[in-house]
């Protein structure tokens, strides 16, 4: 039986790798929360950045593939074979470069510091006795810590979302939130209290970061060459940078886009329950064996799977393994595995609990009647176990509705991740939030309602 779960959970990540050839395809990695370079607009994935990225592979006769993902996910991405080359924004640093490949600058940036109206900003200095906001791993964070080592009283927050600092602005929680001078236009656009001061001389070049060694680097310096001389960059910079609008003019349109995610939430909802039910069985019964080897087995298997988060699971399994291992990997394939192996490790003290709740006259009854422990287990013991403990599976599927939200820092577009496009492409947190929270609340009270429809159904019986 437990062969079995592994060679369906093997299938799983084998069937959903097939991947077009590398002649064929370039993968692109990218966060689409940093407008205008890359953002989501009406559900799209667009700005300076993607727009760039296709110009490029269009010169070297690639489909483009893009990958969204946190940007703090795209670098492990990368050196896991997940993606072919990253476009996000990215700045070259030393310590960048130590682990990836960078193209040549394709864009010059300069840092904006903006403030609320009455905690104006003119020159560096002004920084000192601040709480300043920056992007985490970003160049903008880079500058405030060499503010931080020059100036009196520098408080720095890092968050891997700009809109999340921009909210921490909002709030008072931070006095300056430092961002790429080209998102200025359309923040303040969106937020008329705020206002923005650039700092001379404190960007760096952007460019594209490739896997050591590989070959792609040269080809897209040739491209990108190419594309400047023809004036390509600067008409998508003008594009972007100068005309096009992030925010949708449809309100109504931008939330919609969030409800869609519900089918993704419960599709890895369900299918890990009913693994992790699988899972917790086998793990149970070897709990209970007297066979000292499965009992140590459990132990330790719970004992791993109890006693780390499931995020750090998560990206082991979706990031650490393909590179350790050499294999490739979905996301929908890692966080079904993931998730399945953590409720499982859950559901299975839940189901030791339901069996030694069974009276224990019953197992002698059925030991006396010669019944094997299979057919014991099958048709006496399980039955009144999983009765026994269905309020706790409820509990734990209801758990996993609401914890399979972090899939979406491995770029699958469940409803939390939905939410926080809408949010960035709408520079509003609060109707993205709470439509976010209509869906998880319209999932958890269906469930709710299915259970209590079994519970009844099963008293009958």
């Amino acid at each position: 039986m437990f062969q079995k779960i592994l060679l369906c959970l093997l299938l799983l990540s084998v069937s959903s790798c097939k991947e077009k050839t590398e002649e064929q395809v370039i993968r692109l990695g990218t966060s689409p929360d940093f407008p205008p370079f890359e953002f989501k607009k009406d559900g799209q994935i667009t700005g300076f950045d993607i727009e760039l990225a296709k110009q490029i592979a269009k010169k070297l006769d690639k489909k483009l593939e893009i990958h969204e993902l946190d940007f703090n996910s795209l670098i492990p991405a990368l050196q896991a074979g997940k993606v072919d080359f990253i476009a996000s924004a990215l700045t070259i640093t030393a310590e960048r470069s130590a682990n990836v490949d960078f193209s040549i600058v394709y864009y010059q940036a300069a840092i904006a510091g903006i403030t609320k109206e009455d905690q104006a900003i003119s020159k560096t200095e002004d920084l000192a006795n601040k709480k300043i906001g920056a992007q985490l791993g970003s160049i903008m964070e880079s500058f405030a810590k060499e503010q931080q080592n020059q100036l009196p009283n520098i408080s720095i927050t890092s968050l891997a979302n700009n809109l999340h600092l921009l909210q921490e602005l909002k709030l008072g929680r931070i006095d300056v939130l430092l961002l790429e001078e080209g998102q200025v236009k359309e923040i303040l656009g969106a937020n008329p209290h705020l206002i923005a001061h650039i700092f001379p001389k404190s960007g760096n070049g952007y460019a594209i970061a490739f896997n050591k060694g590989s070959k792609l680097t040269s080809l897209f310096n040739q491209a990108i060459d190419s594309l400047n001389k023809a004036g390509t960059i600067t008409e998508i910079e003008t594009t972007y940078l100068k005309g096009e609008q992030v925010k949708s003019s449809n309100l109504i349109k931008a939330l919609a886009y969030i409800p869609a995610g519900i089918l993704v939430t419960l599709q890895y909802a369900l299918i890990s329950v009913f693994f992790g039910l699988v899972i917790g069985t086998i793990l149970s019964l070897c709990r209970l064996s007297s066979n000292r080897f499965l009992k140590y087995f459990a132990i330790c298997y719970l004992s791993i799977f109890r006693g780390t988060p499931l995020l750090l699971q998560l990206f082991i399994m979706y990031f650490a393994m393909p590179a350790l291992l050499g294999i490739k990997i979905s996301a929908f394939a890692a966080g079904i595995i993931a998730f399945s192996m953590n409720s499982g490790a859950y559901v299975s003290e839940n189901i030791r609990a339901g069996i030694e709740s069974v009276d224990k006259g019953q197992f002698e009854a059925a030991k006396a009647l010669g019944i094997s422990y299979r057919l014991m287990m099958q048709h006496i013991i399980m039955p009144q176990a999983i009765r026994n403990i269905l309020p706790s599976l409820v509990n734990e599927a209801i758990n996993m509705v609401k914890e399979s939200s972090i899939i979406s820092v491995i770029g699958e577009a469940d409803i939390m991740r939905r939410a926080n496009v809408v949010s960035a492409e709408q520079y509003s947190y609060s109707e993205p939030l709470m439509v976010a929270a209509m869906c998880y609340y319209i999932l958890v009270t269906a469930l709710s309602l299915l259970a209590k429809l079994l519970e009844k159904r099963l008293k009958k019986l």
